[in-house]
């Protein structure tokens, strides 16, 4: 019996482990929502790489327990596909900047080389300057022949000098070499790298997408993360040159914050601006010129409601502050889309220099082969040749009426003729 005793309680932790590995399934969505709350914190102190990290983590843990298209994987999809997104464009102006600074290194090294040149060139004389010493040695010593001539063997302290810093030289000459190509390769990778996050960016933004689509359109909060969602997409797609793409999704976008939001949101204003900058990128200045205005109006919209609503002057609240800061903020961005639309318009005139200048090209071609200019045929009266065309005298037209009617009358009189008989 004590035998049976001691198996059983040898057998107890066997029993408990299944219970233990339910409490673990309990914790897996605590460890997920912390991934994913460290990953949102990391987010809005810009730090992208630590906030992938954390969001890739929480993204995988969700996944496994709710499973992929669950709606409560919807937002950390979503926030996963934006950090790697965000990430990419921050390596790709580290990469950007890493290039110019390549570029003032090399403009830099010249002077550098000039200053290695004059080293070169000072001990090539103090070589030179031992060289003779050693030839005025040699021939005192010839007088002696007693003393022994001094052999050049490769085992003097001047060879072993010369060598050494051969060698050296050799050296510095292999390692710059060396590192331009740790450099080309770092170079090559983060290209890839930049690749691999924007298409797991796209993937990421396009389940979240799916996912929040099926909550309905009565869902207003869902919609208005789709348009965000659509928003990305647009911004991705112009990352990618894929311009036509991102206008799509931009007017997808525009048509559910239209809805949902007032006209005088920013949100609406930034659809609008993101738009004439793809539109843009085409070469569709008069459309993007339209989308720029729009988004002047929807701003000064917004200040100008700023300004009409009564703020709380309370001691302690910071409202009327806030206020002036964002009317602030709206002026400069204001005065930003301005430039904008100036440029846009010195782009459009630019363009229509352009097709003047091709069509008086092709009017040229065309009047050396022998074409005369249509417009310059349209222009002349026309020329009336009556007066060319002879008319006939009266008595000449009365004869030639007789002459036919005699000849008629003769055919029916020969025709009755050949009737009777």
């Amino acid at each position: 019996m004590e035998d049976s005793k001691d198996v059983k309680v040898e057998t107890k932790p066997i029993d408990e482990s299944p219970s233990r590995s339910k409490d673990l399934s309990k914790t897996l969505p605590e460890e997920a929502f912390n991934n994913f709350l460290q990953g949102k914190r990391h987010m809005l102190v810009q730090d992208y790489s630590f906030a992938v990290q954390s969001l890739s983590t929480a993204c995988e843990l969700y996944t496994q327990h709710f499973g992929e298209l669950a709606i409560e994987c919807g937002e950390v999809h979503f926030m996963y596909g934006k950090a790697l997104f965000r990430l990419s464009q921050q390596q790709a102006g580290i990469l950007g900047g890493a290039l110019n600074e390549e570029t003032n290194d090399d403009d830099d090294e010249e002077p550098e080389k000039s200053s290695e040149e004059e080293n070169k060139e000072n001990d090539e004389s103090e070589k030179n300057d031992s060289d003779t010493e050693n030839g005025e040695e040699n021939q005192e010593g010839e007088g002696t022949p007693d003393e022994k001539e001094p052999s050049e063997s490769t085992d003097s302290p001047q060879h072993v000098g010369e060598d050494s810093l051969k060698e050296s030289n050799d050296k510095e000459s292999k390692e710059p070499a060396t590192a331009e190509n740790e450099t080309s390769n770092s170079n090559d990778d983060p290209q890839e790298v930049e690749d691999d996050d924007l298409e797991l960016a796209w993937n990421s933004l396009e389940t979240a997408k799916s996912i929040f689509l099926r909550q309905g359109e009565d869902n207003v909060e869902a919609q208005l993360k789709v348009a965000e969602i659509l928003h990305l997409l647009a911004e991705i797609s112009m990352e990618s040159d894929n311009n036509m793409a991102a206008i799509n999704d931009l007017n997808a976008c525009l048509d559910i914050k239209k809805k949902h939001l007032s006209p005088d949101d920013r949100l609406l204003a930034e659809t609008y601006y993101q738009m004439g900058l793809a539109q843009m990128l085409e070469k569709m200045y008069v459309d993007a010129l339209d989308n720029f205005r729009t988004t002047v109006k929807i701003l000064e919209l917004k200040i100008q409601n700023l300004k009409s609503t009564p703020v709380s002057d309370e001691p302690g609240s910071f409202d009327r502050a806030d206020v002036e800061k964002e009317i602030e903020d709206l002026e400069s961005v204001l005065s930003d889309i301005r430039e904008k639309i100036e440029d846009t318009r010195e782009l459009i005139e630019d363009a229509k220099k352009v097709v003047e200048e091709r069509i008086t090209i092709k009017r040229n071609e065309l009047e050396k082969v022998g074409f005369p200019e249509a417009d310059k045929n349209t222009n002349k009266p026309v020329s009336n040749i009556t007066h060319l065309l002879k008319r006939k005298k009266p008595d000449q037209e009365e004869e030639e009426r007789e002459s036919k009617r005699t000849k008629l009358s003769s055919n029916v009189q020969n025709g009755d003729a050949s009737v009777t008989k």
